[in-house]
C-alpha cells in the first residue's frame, strides 16, 4: 500500500580594608542560592518545557494550575491540570503532522512531566509485511484491571456530517481491534484479558475542548467518546485522548474526534485529505488501554502519524506485543 505524506542559557564586591593574604586563608566563596522556578508564582498556565525536573508542591504550589505542551508551530498543544496525589493524567493529541504527548504525575507532592513531540516522519511502508516485522512498543504506565465501560455521544456525529450508526460501528471496531488483538500476522486473537464494553449513548461530551486540552472536569467518572470541532489553536488535530491512572490502574479515558478535519467512515472513490475513522479510533483505543507511541515502526497502529487515504486498522507485531504484555 502506498500513501501520501502526512499532514505532521562573577562579580565579587569587597567592603572594608584589604587584609594581607598571610593573615588568614581566604574563605571559600558562598554557593549561589538556587534559582526559584519562575513558574511557581501566579495563576497562569505553565509551559511544560519549563518543568525539567520534579517539582515539590510544598515549595512550589502549582496544585490548581494547568500545564501546557507548546506545539512546534507556536500554538498551545495538549494540556492537563496538575492531578491529585498518587495520580497521573495524560493527553495524547494526534495531528496531521504527528502526535503530541503530555503526561503529568503527582507522586505524593512531587510533580513530574513527560512530553513527546513529533520527530521526523518516515515513509509509510506496505502494511501487510512491515507491521508484522515491527516488534517494538512503549507503555504509558497504566492498564485496566476491570472492563473499560464506555459511552458514545452519538448525536455529536452530526457535527462531522456522519451518521451515528456508521461512526459507532467504526469506533466499536477500533475498540475490538485493539482489545482482541486483530492482526494480519497470524497471531491468536481474543486472548488478551482486556475488555471494552459499549454502554450506550450519552448526552455527555468528552472532557476535552476544541483547543485539544483536557478540561478541568476530567475525570468525571465516565469514559466518553464524542465529536467536536478543533479551532485554529489546534489546527491539524485529528483526535485527542485524555486518560488517568493511579497505582498503575487506569480509571478513566475520554476521546474527542475532530468533526472538521476530514474524518470519514469510508473513503470516497477519489480520496484526498481524508482520514479513516476506524484507523484513528484503533490508535486512540491503544492509548485508552495503555499503549504509548512507538516511532521505529512506521506501519504499527501506535506510530504517531496518521496518513490520509490510508488504512491501519489491524495491530502490528509491536502493538500486539504491547497489549499482550499488559493483558
Amino acid at each position: 500500500m502506498t500513501a501520501s505524506s502526512p499532514t505532521r542559557i562573577v562579580a565579587l564586591a569587597l567592603a572594608g580594608a584589604l587584609v594581607a593574604a598571610s593573615l588568614a586563608e581566604a574563605a571559600p566563596a558562598a554557593a549561589a542560592p538556587p534559582r526559584p522556578n519562575t513558574f511557581c508564582a501566579g495563576t497562569a498556565d505553565i509551559n511544560a518545557a519549563l518543568i525539567t525536573s520534579a517539582v515539590n508542591l510544598g515549595s512550589c504550589a502549582i496544585q490548581s494550575r494547568r500545564i501546557v505542551l507548546m506545539r512546534s508551530d507556536g500554538k498551545s498543544g495538549p494540556a492537563v491540570d496538575v492531578p491529585p496525589p498518587g495520580r497521573t493524567i495524560g493527553n495524547e493529541t494526534l495531528t496531521t503532522s504527528g502526535e503530541y504527548s503530555l503526561r503529568v504525575t503527582n507522586n505524593d507532592g512531587m510533580v513530574s512531566v513527560t512530553t513527546e513531540v513529533p520527530g521526523a516522519v518516515r515513509t509509510l511502508a506496505p502494511a501487510t509485511d512491515a507491521a508484522c516485522g515491527e516488534g517494538a512498543y512503549n507503555l504509558e504506565g497504566g492498564r485496566w484491571t476491570r472492563t473499560l465501560k464506555w459511552f458514545y455521544n452519538s448525536a455529536s456525529a452530526g457535527r462531522a456530517g456522519l451518521s451515528a450508526s456508521a461512526t459507532l460501528a467504526d469506533i466499536r471496531a477500533g475498540n475490538t481491534n485493539m482489545s482482541t488483538g486483530q492482526n494480519n500476522c497470524g497471531y491468536a486473537t481474543g486472548t488478551f484479558s482486556s475488555t471494552g464494553a459499549y454502554q450506550g449513548t450519552t448526552s455527555r461530551y468528552a472532557n476535552i475542548n476544541s483547543s485539544a486540552q483536557c478540561t478541568g472536569n476530567f475525570p468525571d467518572g465516565q469514559n466518553t467518546d464524542s465529536w467536536g470541532p478543533f479551532d485554529s489553536s489546534a489546527a491539524g488535530t485529528l483526535a485527542v485522548t485524555c486518560y488517568t491512572y493511579s497505582g498503575g490502574a487506569m480509571t478513566e479515558s475520554d476521546t474527542y474526534f475532530g468533526s472538521n478535519v476530514g474524518m470519514v467512515d469510508s473513503f470516497p472513490a477519489s480520496c484526498s485529505g481524508k482520514y479513516d475513522l476506524q484507523s484513528v479510533s484503533t490508535h486512540e483505543w491503544g492509548h485508552a488501554f495503555g499503549l504509548a507511541h512507538e516511532t521505529s515502526g512506521t506501519a504499527e497502529v501506535m506510530y504517531p502519524y496518521s496518513y490520509p487515504c490510508a488504512l491501519r486498522r489491524h495491530l502490528g507485531k509491536g502493538d500486539y506485543n504491547g497489549m499482550n504484555s499488559m493483558y
